[in-house]
């Protein structure tokens, strides 16, 4: 929850930009005359309108400014949004299920398998080392992997389609990572785990025990000769006292 919409806010107004642009440059004119009029001023003019008026985009920049202003809807907006914001990915994919053409993505399947390697495998095993170079671990560096292979997001069949470009391998790529990246990812996350760069959490009575300091050899007679040992407040026995009763006191050991 804490990392997810930081990497919403920065990651996916520069992928819409980019894929905007992209699509735009890309796209299939009606016919060649067409083609030969569209200059590319005109290109640069039309990517820059499609950037403004892209839905995702707007969405960001007018959930930015109601969060900066710390905007309060009523209930039934918040649920009324909720509702629509759940119902937004099934209606895509039936929308591609519906329009999935099997003759027409077999004669893509060369693109559709290596953009596949690239968005599942490509990607993390080229930038997840470059991540735990600089330190991300844990929470971060899941954050990351999920940001770097996970299956191609169905709106870019939507936008594909509404900008004149190749709907079908669009198709077939979110088609083909949605089925395969369950094993991918499951892949990646052990492969990390095994390399300790994830901790195994472990829990014990709603405790993780990873982040939890054990003490043990103190033997309570000498914590009673020296006036303790200095270290209550993370061990795991100070953990399960209220905080009122001993978290605040200062420890009697003045060595410590």
């Amino acid at each position: 929850t804490g990392m997810a919409p930081l990497m919403i806010v920065a990651a996916v107004p520069l992928f819409n930009i980019f894929a905007v642009v992209v699509l735009t440059f890309k796209a299939h004119p009606a016919d060649s005359s067409e083609a030969v009029k569209a200059g590319k001023g005109n290109n640069i003019k039309k990517a820059f309108v499609n950037i403004l008026k892209n839905p995702i985009i707007i969405g960001i920049v007018l959930g930015f400014i109601s969060s900066m202003l710390n905007m309060k809807y009523p209930a039934i907006i918040n649920k009324t949004i909720e509702s629509l914001a759940q119902t937004a990915t099934p209606i895509a994919l039936i929308c591609i299920g519906a329009g999935f053409e099997g003759r027409k993505a077999l004669k893509k399947i060369k693109p559709t398998i290596i953009a596949t390697f690239i968005k599942l495998i490509g990607l993390a095993a080229v930038f997840i080392p470059v991540a735990v170079f600089l330190g991300f671990r844990n929470q971060e560096l899941v954050a990351a992997l999920i940001m770097l292979a996970s299956p191609t997001t169905v709106t870019s069949y939507v936008m594909a389609k509404s900008m004149d470009n190749d709907e079908v391998l669009s198709s077939s790529i979110i088609v083909l990572t949605t089925v395969l990246s369950s094993i991918t990812l499951t892949g990646w996350i052990f492969i990390l785990r095994a390399l300790g760069l994830i901790y195994s959490y472990e829990q014990k009575g709603g405790i993780v025990v990873k982040h939890i300091k054990t003490i043990s050899n103190r033997v309570l007679k000498d914590t009673m000769k020296h006036g303790g040992c200095g270290e209550c407040q993370t061990s795991c026995q100070s953990a399960c006292k209220t905080s009122c009763t001993v978290g605040n006191q200062s420890c009697e050991n003045k060595n410590n």
